[in-house]
């Protein structure tokens, strides 16, 4: 079914046909794609497919799956150990999308370990991301321009280390831990506002410290 040297690109949304089989065909029929958008897709915690991913696509750019999260075995998109396995072979990702997928800060470690280049992050709805992650990823991945932490455990400890993040232009972290002078500083220099993520100037907050 997939057998493309050219494929650059492939956006398979909401498809309940492509399973793990698929995405294995997939990356050893296209070995220069780098673009895999798999968001919908019905892929239950397994790690061989990102591992085949990784392996036959390493110059993979931007990679989106969101999942979901029932509990035990009905949870699906990525994991923890499909997404340590995917990063540490595909080092030159600038784009990753998991909106709600089980992950926590054990992969995120990874994703600061080896995505130098990393531009947009988005972990929304993912409870388990803690600062401990967060902090690692603001130290790690200078040219972030997107964070998206909607409805994760980051707090103010994170926030120390985002905000001096010189290329962030976007930064949302709606219904996360952020209290004191960077929660004040948040809602004073807000400059966009939608009904589920906020989009802060950090110049502003940078100007205040």
């Amino acid at each position: 079914m997939f057998d493309n040297l050219k494929l650059e690109g492939l956006i398979v949304l909401g498809n309940q046909n492509f399973n793990s089989q698929s995405l294995i065909n997939l990356s050893r029929g296209c070995p220069n794609l780098q673009e895999l958008d798999i968001t919908g897709c019905e892929l239950y915690g397994e790690v061989e497919p990102f591992i085949e991913l990784g392996n036959n696509c390493p110059h993979l750019k931007i990679f989106k799956c969101y999942g979901g999260q029932f509990g035990g075995d009905n949870d699906y998109g990525i994991n923890d150990d499909g997404l340590i396995e995917l990063v540490r072979r595909c080092r030159e990702l600038e784009v990753l999308s998991l909106l709600r997928c089980n992950l926590t800060d054990r992969s995120i470690l990874e994703v600061a370990r080896n995505c130098p280049n990393l531009k947009h992050l988005n972990l929304e709805e993912s409870p388990k991301i803690t600062d401990i992650s967060m902090i690692k990823i603001a130290k790690n991945c200078p040219q972030l321009e997107e964070l998206i932490l909607d409805e994760t455990s980051i707090g103010d400890k994170s926030m120390k280390h985002i905000i001096k993040l010189k290329k962030l232009k976007k930064l949302s972290v709606y219904n996360c831990q952020v209290h004191g002078e960077y929660k004040n500083k948040l809602l004073k220099k807000r400059v966009l506002y939608h009904s589920n993520w906020e989009a802060i100037r950090l110049e502003d907050l940078r100007e205040n410290d």
